[in-house]
């Protein structure tokens, strides 16, 4: 069975929440995820969340199953700490409970998978293999068979990898001698995976000297290794340039170049398929393609001796790479091309006329790399200077929203909005006239509420000074607009993210709550109204913006909205100079809202 099939297997037989064979079940899962496809990965996760339904008790505490979640995410994460999808599924949780920490679970030096005892552990004792020379230990492996036990996970294959391991210690105690193995290996022509994946693993775990890492490199020189092991080495070479790079890593750069070549030359036949949940910068980051493009551009940064020998032109080795990522229109150059777009801002500071004249056209909705280039950027940071290149790619991709959909974690459209956002408020002087309107025109409701939830956050961590200039300069004639049905009328999901506004609009907040409250009714179900729209700060600031703002709020649900806490807001409201009308109003929520009594 491959380890697809594995996977799936496990989801379709229950595995995944079942007690008995719990252990089984997670190192069946830390063996095969690792050399699992992105396809297969992406169906684990929502396996994961689909077989726990995540939720919080009635208390407000943290269901079992979040932790059940959590925990199966820390597997992942322990099978393959490099797989985006597992970091961004298991740092949703950890963000939700920072709390937390992963449970060291006690390794069993057995277990039982119904009536068939199956070993965990290496045939061997690593010393045992450390005392022998290189062609015996690999005899004693190549020659291994399992025990003759069955069981109904693949025991033959789990066996064999746990020898593979016991070739991963040797390699990690005594480098030389992981050296010797693999030469006696090479020499031998084997390149079973599981043995070259140990080894790889080893040699990142290691603190190589340049001499070591040097023989690696000679020894990975082998397109038999690529194809199943492309990933691996492509992971090893990340070390070497990663962080500014190894000491050494000047010396070993033609030869680690060299071999990155000869990957993404074998890369060409990549699969041609692309799932309609994936974005293709986390493709890219589980291929071969995308992994190259990103050795290239830290080594670019090792080279530049971080950045300071900078001459405004790549070397023609660079230029040439780069060229041809550019200029490939197959499978692997469409990964490339979205892992480069994800670092335009580095590009132009490296040579800024190539980056304008060959990257930038991939943003062009004619362009056949028009959805990959787009989902690389959005993974990227908005620089000022990238903005201002960008504008008119961003009004012709606004009008060809409909191409990204709602893909990806997070959602690939939904991050394209964000950005575009952004550009309204820092790059665009007067976005009402044709930026506004074209989002409008072309987006959906999800669209529409990520720009309400996005200016939010915007004015979440503006400087004062920075909100009274955006007020001033469109956002208020924005919602004046939109209260009138211009370009559309404001629909629920929006005004549930823009009654948050005020709160960050102090500067302004009088002038703000007079426009909320003209506003159409939203869900606050899930809202603490004395914490996300009116706290005892604004009511002494603001007495009579904040009681007309409590008042629609109380007005617009009358029966849901979390209210506790408000006793203090009505306190402190209710002893403020206020007009006669309004505090009888303020006193009214009071003995309904704290009291309990309906007036």
């Amino acid at each position: 069975m491959t380890p697809d099939q594995k996977i799936e297997w496990l989801i379709s037989s229950g595995g995944l929440d079942d007690v008995g064979t719990r252990h089984e079940s997670r190192q069946l899962i830390s063996r095969t995820y690792p050399d699992a496809t992105t396809q297969t990965r992406q169906r684990l996760i929502q396996a994961i969340k689909d077989v726990f339904a995540s939720g919080e008790m009635e208390s407000g505490e943290p269901s079992d199953n979040d932790r059940k979640i959590y925990d199966w995410f820390d597997v992942l994460l322990g099978a393959d700490p490099d797989c985006e999808l597992a970091q961004t599924a298991f740092q949703e949780l950890q963000t939700r409970y920072p709390e937390w920490e992963p449970w060291d679970e006690p390794a069993l030096p057995f277990h039982v998978e119904g009536p068939y005892w199956v070993r965990d552990v290496s045939p061997w004792a690593v010393e045992d293999l450390l005392s022998r020379p290189a062609a015996e230990l690999v005899n004693e492996v190549l020659d291994f068979k399992p025990s003759p036990w069955g069981t109904p996970i693949d025991r033959d294959r789990m066996e064999e990898e746990n020898a593979a391991k016991a070739v991963r210690e040797v390699a990690t105690r005594d480098v030389s001698k992981g050296l010797n193995v693999a030469n006696e290996l090479v020499r031998r022509e084997v390149w079973q995976q599981v043995l070259w994946r140990e080894l790889l693993e080893a040699w990142k775990e290691s603190e190589l000297n340049e001499q070591q890492y040097s023989q690696v490199l000679t020894l990975l020189h082998s397109p038999k290794l690529f194809d199943k092991n492309g990933k691996g080495i492509t992971d090893l070479l990340l070390t070497l340039v990663r962080n500014g790079g190894k000491q050494y890593a000047m010396r070993l750069m033609p030869t680690a170049k060299s071999l990155a070549l000869s990957i993404w030359n074998e890369s060409k036949n990549s699969k041609s398929w692309i799932l309609s949940e994936t974005d293709w910068f986390t493709l890219a980051l589980n291929s071969n393609a995308g992994l190259v493009v990103r050795f290239w551009l830290s080594a670019m940064w090792v080279e530049s001796e971080r950045g300071k020998k900078r001459i405004g032109r790549f070397n023609e080795d660079d230029r040439q790479f780069f060229d041809s990522v550019v200029e490939d229109s197959d499978m692997r150059g469409k990964l490339g091309q979205a892992m480069l777009a994800t670092h335009i801002g580095y590009l132009l500071s490296f040579d800024y006329d190539w980056t304008t004249k060959r990257l930038l056209p991939l943003f062009d909705p004619e362009h056949a790399s028009f959805v990959p280039a787009w989902h690389g950027f959005t993974w990227g940071q908005l620089r000022s200077d990238v903005g201002e290149l960008m504008k008119p790619k961003f009004l012709s991709a606004v009008e060809n929203i409909h191409r990204f959909e709602h893909v990806g974690v997070p959602s690939r459209r939904s991050e394209f909005v964000r950005r575009y956002a952004n550009m309204m408020v820092y790059n665009i002087d007067e976005p009402l006239i044709k930026w506004a309107p074209e989002l409008f025109k072309n987006g959906d409701d999800v669209d529409r509420y990520t720009f309400a939830w996005e200016i939010g956050r915007i004015l979440e961590n503006m400087a004062d000074a920075q909100k009274i200039e955006l007020w001033h300069r469109w956002l208020r004639r924005y919602w004046q607009n939109r209260l009138s049905g211009v370009p559309r009328p404001l629909e629920k999901m929006e005004v549930e993210e823009m009654l948050r506004w005020p709160k960050d609009l102090q500067v302004v907040f009088d002038e703000a709550v007079k426009l909320t409250v003209r506003m159409p009714s939203a869900n606050l179900e899930l809202m603490r109204i004395s914490k996300d729209y009116v706290d005892e700060e604004l009511a002494r600031r603001f007495p009579s913006g904040s009681a007309q703002l409590l008042e629609y709020l109380d007005r617009i649900e009358p029966n849901t909205g979390d209210w506790d806490g408000i006793e203090n807001v009505i306190d402190v409201l209710t002893t403020s100079h206020l007009d006669t009308a309004l505090k009888e109003k303020v006193k009214d929520i009071g003995v309904r809202r704290v009291v309990g009594v309906a007036v």
